[in-house]
């Protein structure tokens, strides 16, 4: 395992919720650090605190290690999960420590995950949604959601959805035509399976183009409603929320992934997607080289 490198996180006011495709892989069942009932009731009665607990993260011996699939650097990684899951501890202020690893190590069999240490005793977690929801019910990080108005949580959940259960799809699809028939043989079914194997490469394009063209819309309606060099956030709000870090992970994933030309020249066409991953990445990631 690569040796770790420990973050200086910049900490600023407001904060932030399927990982590296494995071809055998299926939905995640259960959950992780959530109690039962439905979302809406957890929101409504769950942890709602507006603050961290800073004893938490500060306390001897508590600390969190992002695992990442490649060595430590101060280079996005490509895949857009662990950029997401980096964004959203950022976005809290929340210190980590990132750690090679490999999807053999992790639980899930997937990138990232995190190993959290409590004192004497160590968790391993995966899946960015379920790492999150364990956090932010260890009260490490807020619950950025939990005063969203069913409808905007809504819009929140289907935005990361689109991303997530489809444009990450069509990424993985561009990229293994361009690793070669090797590669491509070894996810083909995984890719039938959420449809994108099915597709042609036109209407895959098509559909690409449809949801960043989407994307594109609602940053560029958000944008208004700041002036200046400020940021802004995909829901319009002052502060960011889930669908943020899940954003910026696939717009700085397009961006840095040498193998996904297509995709990167699709987010580029869209000044206003970039604006808003300059801004994060400025406020944010000062640490880490750009696109």
């Amino acid at each position: 395992m690569s040796p770790a490198k420990v973050l200086r996180v910049p900490h600023a006011g407001g904060a932030l919720g399927r990982e590296s495709f494995r071809a055998s892989a299926s939905p995640p069942s259960g959950q992780v650090g959530v109690t039962g009932g439905r979302a809406a009731d957890r929101r409504a009665s769950g942890n709602t605190s507006t603050k961290v607990s800073k004893q938490r993260q500060d306390s001897q011996g508590h600390s969190i290690t992002v695992f990442r699939g490649s060595p430590p650097t101060n280079a996005y990684a490509w895949s857009p999960f662990v950029t997401k899951l980096e964004a959203r501890l950022r976005l809290d202020g929340l210190r980590y420590t990132l750690g090679g690893g490999s999807p053999p190590s992790a639980p899930k069999g997937k990138i990232a995950y995190v190993e959290i240490h409590h004192g004497d005793s160590k968790e391993i977690l995966g899946d960015t949604a379920l790492i999150i929801r364990a956090l932010i019910s260890n009260g490490d990080l807020r619950d950025v959601n939990a005063t969203l108005a069913p409808v905007q949580w809504a819009h929140d959940l289907a935005v990361r959805s689109m991303m997530e259960d489809r444009v990450y799809f069509y990424g993985v699809r561009e990229k293994m035509l361009l690793v070669g028939w090797l590669a491509r043989r070894r996810v083909t079914v995984g890719l039938h399976g959420p449809g994108a194997g099915r597709l042609t490469g036109e209407e895959v394009l098509t559909f690409q183009e449809e949801a960043w063209e989407a994307v594109n819309a609602l940053l560029s309606k958000a944008r208004q409603s700041v002036g200046g060099d400020g940021l802004f956030w995909i829901l319009g709000g002052s502060e960011p929320t889930e669908v943020d870090a899940t954003m910026y992970g696939f717009i700085v994933g397009a961006l840095v992934c040498d193998a996904a030309p297509v995709t990167a020249d699709i987010v580029k066409a869209y000044p206003t997607v970039i604006q808003y991953a300059e801004r994060i990445h400025e406020r944010y990631f000062p640490d880490y080289q750009r696109w």
